[in-house]
């Protein structure tokens, strides 16, 4: 009886243990199964995070070549090779004296009627239309411009000096207009305006806040300041449909809600040190005169009292703002980082080219 029992309890034995065994191996293997699993979806995560990683990686390079983009190819204004020989701009002591002190400063007749005559010629009419088509500029939907706009940069010169080489000349007129390639005096007030850092770097300009640290450094320790020529220049167009540009500043500041690809992109923006602005707007004839009150599109300038925040877009109403008439051949220099200003409404055709020369 004992030996049966033993050799039944031995055969129950048996059987638990092959049960066991089975359902150990049934676990074993639904762990395996669920750890090959586990191990194939942390690879998959991990190629997302590297491919997204990657994709950060270039979106953050892309914003920064962006903003420093007009700033690859340019140049010290204190080269001699800045200096463009065509110009005869001079700043005076006081004109120089008047920038550091107020923040701006207008010289009229920076080019001839003949010179922009001609420069009005080739932006509607000549070769040089064909590049800037005028009509159909990029513009966009914005609250704070209307205006349309074009960068004018190496491959626009490079155009001109090769029809130029190849001597395709336009025929002068009764009245003494033309005489040159097509293009050519566009490409001129262009030069005239860049020329226009090495003229103040010439005239010994050194700084906005020039007048201040002339009082506490003395005039031989004030440093001159140093500005670059851009890679680039502006061709604005404002058409007589009241086109308008909202009070602004032209160097750009951080806010740090607009994220970091903003601030990268807007590295060029916050080296603007002084704004030029050549005016081309024929205005030489009897009936062409630019009349305020007919015309509108006068650039507003709000003088700065030292105290304004610069982020600040509201005008200071402490002082009284100055309107410059946007008559052909008039250049107007200003401080890029403090100045507030607007171009009002306006009623008629308005061209201006535009120069932000920057800092170290």
């Amino acid at each position: 009886m004992f030996v049966s029992m033993s050799q039944s309890n031995l055969m129950l034995l048996k059987r638990l243990i092959y049960k066991q065994n089975h359902y150990f191996c049934l676990q074993t293997r639904g762990l395996t199964q669920r750890s090959a699993q586990s191990r194939g979806s942390f690879s998959f995560d991990k190629i997302v995070m590297f491919g997204l990683c990657i994709c950060t990686a270039i979106t953050i390079s892309d914003a920064y070549y962006e903003g420093r983009e007009n700033l690859q190819d340019s140049i010290q204004c204190s080269d001699s090779t800045s200096h463009y020989l065509g110009s005869s701009l001079k700043f005076t002591d006081l004109e120089i004296k008047t920038l550091e002190r107020d923040g701006f400063v207008v010289l009229q007749n920076v080019l001839s009627k003949v010179e922009v005559k001609n420069a009005m010629n080739d932006v509607k009419f000549g070769s040089m239309a064909e590049l800037l088509n005028i009509p159909s500029l990029p513009t966009e939907t914005l609250d704070y411009r209307s205006d349309k706009f074009i960068c004018l940069g190496h491959a626009e010169r490079d155009a001109v000096t090769a029809r130029r080489d190849n001597h395709l000349i336009r025929q002068k007129d009764a009245q003494g207009f033309g005489g040159e390639a097509a293009g050519e005096a566009l490409l001129h007030a262009q030069l005239v305006l860049r020329n226009v850092g090495s003229c103040l770097q010439q005239a010994l300009f050194r700084g906005f806040d020039a007048q201040n640290d002339r009082q506490t450094q003395g005039e031989k320790d004030t440093q001159l300041a140093s500005l670059c020529i851009p890679r680039s220049l502006q061709l604005s167009h404002y058409s007589p449909d009241k086109t308008f540009y909202t009070p602004h500043r032209d160097a750009a500041t951080f806010d740090f809600r607009e994220g970091l690809l903003t601030y990268l992109r807007q590295h060029s923006y916050r080296k603007r040190y002084v704004t030029a602005i050549l005016y081309l707007n024929d205005t030489s004839g009897p009936s062409l005169p630019w009349i305020a009150e007919t015309d509108g599109g006068q650039l507003r300038l709000f003088p700065y009292d030292g105290q304004e925040m610069m982020d600040s877009k509201t005008p200071n109403r402490t002082a009284e703002s100055i309107d410059i008439l946007p008559t052909g051949g008039t250049l107007v220099v200003f401080d890029s980082q403090r100045l507030l200003h607007e171009v009002r409404p306006t009623s008629r055709d308005r061209y201006a080219l535009t120069c932000w020369f920057t800092v170290d």
